[in-house]
């Protein structure tokens, strides 16, 4: 299991309204990246129980696999 380590949590300058939070852990050898990160922002007016994981498709990376 993947040891998460917080590394940011504030505000986000462009959005006053917003926070955010982020998560990094390392990749295993071999990847074609050393790390993963998630990020979560949150707002006033957020109503949804629950948060949402959103993950880049690999078009995000210009192909490269």
């Amino acid at each position: 299991m993947p040891s998460w380590k917080l590394t940011w949590e504030g505000g986000i300058r462009e959005f006053p309204d917003l926070t955010e939070r982020i998560w990094v852990t390392e990749r295993p050898p071999g990847g074609c990246l050393n790390y993963i990160a998630l990020r979560e922002v949150r707002g006033k007016d957020v109503t949804y129980p629950h948060p949402m994981l959103v993950l880049p498709g690999m078009t995000s990376h210009g192909g490269n696999s």
